[in-house]
């Protein structure tokens, strides 16, 4: 499981990477593949340390409390080129990105297919039926305002695929039966 698990952020690190409106000169993207990284590494495993409030760019956290006056069980992370707020609500776990002067970066989202948005989900379903979709990361960066990126996960009966979603343009970035250490049975 962990080595579908880190195909699957692999694929996502190569998806931020390649997509040069998300990233390119731009340290929200930096920040958030960063995070994604870490993740990918060990989920019980962060990168950078987890701060106390008083260790946080007080311009950032004046925008997060204000912005998410809902959020519980906020957790910060100092990372190289800033900071991450993470917390979850409704089934969704957020992680928001700041800069180390304050500024607001980007954000990614994960959730499952049912908090999927629809034109998204349909485009799915008819470009993947028989697919499953277990798992949907939403990123978006502050820089490029109305463009988010959807990577989403999918499970077919004996084969893993995860495409990109950027404005109903589908692309496939990972194909287990196109990867040579193809897994038969998962």
């Amino acid at each position: 499981m962990k080595k579908l698990f880190f195909a699957f952020t692999v694929a996502l690190i190569a998806t931020m990477a390649a997509n040069n409106k998300l990233v390119a000169q731009q340290t929200g993207g930096k920040m958030i593949m960063e995070a994604v990284t870490a993740t990918a590494i060990d989920m019980s495993t962060r990168a950078g340390k987890d701060l106390n409030k008083e260790e946080i760019n007080t311009k950032a956290l004046r925008h997060f409390e204000k912005s998410f006056k809902n959020a519980k069980d906020v957790k910060w992370m100092g990372l190289a080129d800033g900071y991450v707020a993470r917390f979850a609500h409704n089934d969704i776990i957020e992680r928001i990105f700041y800069s180390t002067k304050g500024n607001l970066a980007g954000s990614l989202k994960g959730y499952t297919a049912d908090n999927m948005p629809l034109e998204v989900s349909n485009a799915i379903e008819v470009n993947y039926a028989g697919y499953a979709i277990t798992y949907v990361d939403e990123a978006s960066v502050v820089n490029v305002p109305g463009v988010t990126a959807y990577i989403v996960h999918l499970l077919g009966i004996q084969n893993l695929k995860v495409v990109r979603v950027i404005d109903g343009e589908i692309d496939v970035l990972f194909d287990s039966d196109k990867n040579v250490s193809n897994p038969k049975r998962f």
